[in-house]
């Protein structure tokens, strides 16, 4: 009941509803004289000032109300970290175009628009149950978050989370194959885990992250064609650019570790720069960067010819030339916000890239 409670606050916060106040009528007055003639007279006074005093009152706590509920408003949406959702609906639009390079098949396809969203729904959910576990730890890592400052409350974070995850338990059950359900729930129950159980374990944490990123634009390519997807002529460029993904996506994971070393030390968390330092993590953050960069340009190479894996390693070189930014300023909170942030341009022109290979793959027959 607290549960439901909560979500009708949420609710009504949401549509901005207003108190109802009450003004009292104008009442009647009868003067008494000694000694004279009974006179009633009666009277409409003006209202008193206290009533335009508390006039004010109602507009200043009406004025008040919508604040709170904007800012309630704002704290909902920043808990889904909205900043996320638009490489994440570039990784699912790249992961479909790849496999089926057609803009008309990709819209008129409802298992790729539905494994989209539950994409972003998931992605917010994973968010949201994230800050809610770590909320200590966020008073020192991100005490800006929503529910560090008390702008949204736990149960009010916990309503929002059920309410995403049932949404895309509903559409997987209503739009997609059997077989893409396994894969929703396993993507939720890799979320639920992750940070009261996995996140506890080195780099085991890392390595579920990138995973589940990764993934991303596999799934999608998994849901835009129809039959066997590894007998597909694309299937190459899906899996080196999921390669790629994997490989930037866990040397940020242990980058955004680097940076929560204080918090993460603090409540007993054992990550890479806790067990071994800061340098240590950023030798092996260098070490996954270069690696994946050139095995997936090798790759590359052997599907098709040399030149195509060399401009692949340079499409992907500033994954790498830009972490010394994070040496030179000393493993800044700022320089790796910074560096992270940063590594969408070379994910951008990555993905622009793999997907006019596929579209010249399609096409090329064609044209013979």
């Amino acid at each position: 009941m607290r549960f439901l409670s909560t979500i009708l606050k949420v609710m009504c916060g949401l549509f901005g509803l207003c108190n109802l106040f009450e003004l009292n009528n104008a009442f009647v007055s009868i003067p008494i004289q000694k000694n004279i003639k009974l006179h009633t007279r009666l009277h409409y006074i003006h209202p008193p000032k206290q009533t335009e005093d508390h006039d004010k009152d109602n507009k200043n706590n009406e004025n008040n109300n919508n604040k709170n509920n904007n800012s309630k408003l704002a704290g909902l949406v920043s808990l889904v970290r909205p900043k996320s959702i638009l490489p994440t609906l570039l990784l699912n639009f790249s992961g479909g175009w790849i496999m089926n390079p057609s803009l008309h098949n990709l819209l008129q396809s409802p298992s790729f628009i539905i494994a989209t969203i539950n994409t972003i729904l998931i992605l917010a959910s994973s968010m949201i149950i994230n800050d809610i576990y770590d909320v200590q730890i966020d008073r020192i890592n991100n005490p800006t978050r929503p529910l560090v400052t008390g702008q949204v409350s736990i149960d009010e974070a916990f309503g929002l989370f059920i309410l995403l995850i049932s949404m895309a338990e509903i559409l997987t059950i209503g739009f997609l194959p059997e077989n893409f359900k396994y894969i929703i729930d396993l993507a939720m129950i890799n979320n639920t885990i992750y940070t009261p159980f996995l996140k506890r374990i080195p780099f085991i944490k890392n390595i579920s992250c990138a995973a589940l990123v990764a993934f991303t634009i596999y799934f999608s390519g998994l849901s835009s064609v129809n039959g066997l997807i590894t007998t597909h002529e694309n299937y190459n460029f899906l899996i080196i650019a999921m390669n790629l993904i994997f490989g930037g996506s866990l040397s940020n994971e242990i980058l955004l570790d680097i940076r929560d070393y204080e918090g993460d030390k603090d409540n007993n968390i054992k990550t890479i720069p806790v067990l071994f330092g800061k340098d240590a993590a950023f030798v092996i953050v260098n070490i996954i960067s270069t690696l994946s960069i050139l095995l997936n340009s090798l790759s590359l190479s052997h599907v098709m010819d040399y030149k195509y894996g060399v401009i692949l390693s340079i499409v992907c070189s500033p994954l790498t030339f830009n972490l010394y930014k994070v040496k030179v300023n000393d493993y800044s909170r700022e320089s790796i916000n910074e560096v992270v942030n940063n590594t969408n341009i070379p994910l951008f022109f990555t993905l622009v890239y793999f997907s006019l290979l596929s579209t010249i793959t399609v096409i090329r027959p064609l044209w013979a």
